[in-house]
């Protein structure tokens, strides 16, 4: 994640990227030439945001060095992850309500964090300790008390409920 990065170790990975060789106490390694690097972070490179606000800015020397492209969730991870619950329902479950609030988040312009980790959570947490008790831990206590009562209202969510999705029924509660 380049975005919590040492800037120093940036500027020696900076070294590799415009020389295509890096420095070690051990010795000097070449790039190969069919070697590609990608980085990842939770930002653009900016500085922090709400969500992850302690993230650092990227100087612009290292910024110029890479194509910056957003990279959302993958359907087939999430389903995969669903299917690996034990109860195929509770991860089905937990797949849709994930993704309704991350529709509800981006429609609302509200900055919720809806991943792949609280897929995982809902399901461990429901499994131990039920489904209304891992709502609270993974979803509630995430939010304003304003953004939760606008997503129990929510029609997709509602629809989720109907359809006898356990998650989405303790919410709308």
């Amino acid at each position: 994640e380049m975005d919590a990065s040492a800037p120093e170790a940036l500027t020696a990975f900076n070294a590799l990227l415009a020389n295509g060789i890096m420095d070690f106490p051990t010795g000097k390694l070449s790039k190969p030439e069919n070697m590609y690097i990608i980085a990842a972070g939770n930002t653009n490179g900016r500085g922090g945001t709400a969500e992850y606000h302690t993230r650092q800015a990227i100087d612009e020397a290292t910024l110029d060095r890479f194509v910056i492209e957003k990279v959302d969730y993958d359907p087939a991870i999430e389903k995969a992850l669903g299917e690996s619950f034990e109860d195929k329902k509770l991860g089905s479950d937990a797949v849709n309500v994930v993704r309704t609030i991350r529709k509800f988040a981006e429609r609302n312009g509200l900055e919720i964090i809806a991943s792949y980790r609280t897929i995982t959570r809902l399901g461990k947490l429901a499994q131990a300790k039920g489904v209304s008790k891992a709502v609270v831990s993974c979803i509630r206590n995430k939010m304003s008390e304003d953004d939760y009562m606008t997503l129990q209202a929510y029609g997709e969510m509602k629809r989720l409920q109907e359809k006898g999705n356990v998650f989405a029924a303790a919410i709308c509660q």
